[in-house]
């Protein structure tokens, strides 16, 4: 065999050596995110989210049905985990004859955000809203111009809210009155898709 091919071999030898003690001493990363350890999230978020509407509104409505499509998972917190909007404007009761009305007003159908991760599930910010648009962890809403110093009902106030994990509130950011009503921005979600 010639020198060559040994040394070829030998260094094969060693760089296979290398390569399998580099293994042993770094284990592979694996992430373990709270989505993977939390497989029935969604599901788990839905059922509570729909008890708690039926514990709210049973007294005046009997039966309270909230369907799917009244449910939207977004972003809000930066967390592992999505957050939900519950648009009232689509949830049902039955003693209105199973119409969404009962929770819509000048301000628009009533809205919650809710957050299942860091601890039990529960609501971050409920209020009435025209729209409203989740921008770069921000949660921008179209809501009753009276939110706004100086506003009134025809007017539109656009509240901007950000998550802050030291209070684990939504928190007003700003508040910008619309003089002219019709929003300074477009939504994600109008009033269109909040109550239809």
């Amino acid at each position: 065999m010639s020198r060559a091919l040994v040394l070829s071999a030998c260094a094969a030898a060693v760089a296979a050596c290398a390569g399998a003690y580099d293994a042993a001493q770094t284990p592979p990363t694996v992430v373990a995110t709270e989505e993977r350890l939390r497989p029935g999230y969604d599901a788990e978020m839905r059922e509570v989210i729909r008890a708690q509407a039926q514990r709210d509104h049973a007294s005046e409505c009997g039966a309270v049905t909230v369907p799917d499509r009244a449910i939207i998972p977004l972003e809000l917190t930066g967390g592992g985990l999505p957050e939900y909007a519950v648009t009232f404007g689509r949830v049902l009761c039955a003693a209105d004859g199973g119409q969404s009305t009962r929770w819509q007003g000048t301000g628009g159908p009533l809205v919650q955000f809710w957050r299942g991760s860091g601890g039990p599930p529960r609501i971050m910010l409920e209020q009435t809203m025209h729209g409203f648009s989740v921008v770069d962890g921000q949660l921008i809403a179209q809501q009753h111009g009276g939110f706004c110093p100086g506003g009134a009902g025809p007017n539109v106030c656009v509240v901007t809210y950000m998550w802050d994990e030291r209070t684990r509130r939504l928190e007003v950011i700003t508040r910008l009155f619309d003089e002219n009503g019709g929003g300074l921005a477009p939504m994600q979600y109008s009033y269109g898709e909040l109550t239809g």
